[in-house]
């Protein structure tokens, strides 16, 4: 299990801790040994995070962008370990003829979804202030955005079916 710390109110796992769990996860099943010779995997699907791009890159966000510039910095280190599964995917592919894809899906919401104030994301925190602000029976609800970052999302389901190939 990650450890974790506040900062402010999010929870943010602890870089160092994060990075090593998922490089331990990324070459104990993306490797030609694991996956290829000893299940005889003919395909893996890596799911990859936008959180990969650059913090200021251009929208709507392009492949080429990725490695162009900074990430976030309150997730980089999860971006950094998606990152290395990336290219850990394309050098299986050259160096082993795998067939390993990578993926970056956008933002996803769906069952499961976190609506705890210290864990959830964009789509969660609006699903949770329109409910209170309906329960509440508020007038209006206040969106802490300045409106400039543009943002996609997707329902997982829809995602699930996307997946399989």
């Amino acid at each position: 299990m990650v450890k974790t710390v506040f900062e402010g109110n999010i929870l943010i796992p602890l870089p160092k801790l994060l990075v090593e769990n998922r490089f331990h996860f990324l070459f104990s099943i993306i490797s030609p040994t694991h996956c290829d010779y000893k299940y005889e995997v003919k395909k893996l699907l890596f799911l990859g995070s936008s959180c990969i791009y650059p913090k200021l890159a251009p929208q709507p966000l392009k492949e080429e962008y990725l490695l162009t510039g900074f990430l976030e910095e309150t997730n980089e280190a999860y971006a950094i370990a998606k990152i290395a599964g990336i290219r850990l995917c394309k050098h299986y592919n050259q160096q082993y003829e795998t067939n390993f894809i990578s993926v970056m899906p956008t933002n996803l919401y769906g069952p499961n979804d976190s609506f705890y104030l210290e864990t959830f994301h964009v789509m969660p925190a609006l699903v949770r202030k329109f409910h209170e602000a309906k329960v509440n029976n508020k007038p209006e609800v206040v969106v802490w955005v300045t409106g400039k970052p543009l943002r996609e999302f997707m329902n997982v389901d829809n995602m699930t079916e996307a997946c399989v190939f």
